[in-house]
């Protein structure tokens, strides 16, 4: 796939995250992984899923990218929302920062070490809308009860979740 600053790695958890883009490349099989490359625009494109999860995620794409050299990565995705009203269903987010975090810790039943990575940075090389642009916590699991999002709001101030974007970030 030609210049590598060009390389473009567009993945997301499962298949509907990214099966309109995919629909436009061809489809390939290379050592166990199946993914899409082709060209859209300026972009060489890979695409790829990486599976549901912060660990699984993360193995993905450390295999994957011991095969193939990207020179930028999109993530896409679903997220949860802690404000429904002004994040309706169909909203587009664009993560400002990650942060990785764990309910049990909020609620002192555990604990990360203090030289621990939480926070990241996300650096963006499109020109994308930022009037949505937000703090994105990264659990292991899905934040269920209402308890659960008011500590969340309250200690991270994020108003989206999503279970794999540390592990891309």
């Amino acid at each position: 796939v030609g210049n590598i600053m060009n390389t473009l790695l567009l993945c997301g958890a499962f298949l509907p995250e990214i099966e309109n883009i995919v629909r436009t490349l061809s489809k390939k099989e290379a050592a166990n992984q199946i993914f899409w490359e082709g060209k859209i625009g300026k972009w060489n494109v890979l695409a790829t899923t990486t599976g549901v999860g912060l660990i699984t995620t993360a193995q993905q794409l450390a295999r994957f990218l011991q095969e193939h050299r990207v020179g930028q990565i999109l993530f896409t995705g679903t997220a949860g929302t802690t404000d429904i009203n002004h994040f309706p269903i169909g909203t587009i987010i664009r993560g400002k920062n990650v942060i990785l975090g764990d309910l049990s810790a909020l609620q002192n039943n555990s604990y990360f070490p203090s030289i621990m990575l939480q926070k990241i940075g996300l650096k963006h090389f499109l020109n994308i809308n930022q009037s949505n642009a937000v703090d994105v916590f990264s659990p292991l699991a899905i934040t269920k009860t209402s308890d659960g999002v008011l500590l969340l709001q309250k200690n991270y101030g994020v108003v989206a979740e999503n279970l794999e974007t540390f592990s891309v970030a």
